[in-house]
């Protein structure tokens, strides 16, 4: 619950780039699974930048880069 409260002023903040480190870290499997349906609605019509080591949240992006 506390990871959603300190994600949500990037959510609700009308910017056109949305930049997300880590999104999910330290969330069980429920809790990053809630999240993804509110980061997929963020990210909608922006560009989004999301830093992670979660498979299930770098399957929501169109392009992947793996360092």
């Amino acid at each position: 619950e506390r990871r959603r409260l300190g994600l949500a002023p990037a959510f609700l903040k009308p910017a056109p780039i949305l930049l997300l480190d880590a999104p999910t870290a330290n969330l069980d499997a429920a809790s990053e699974a809630a999240l993804l349906p509110v980061i997929r609605a963020a990210a909608e019509g922006r560009t989004t930048l999301i830093a992670t080591h979660s498979q299930v949240v770098a399957e929501l992006a169109d392009v992947v880069v793996r360092l």
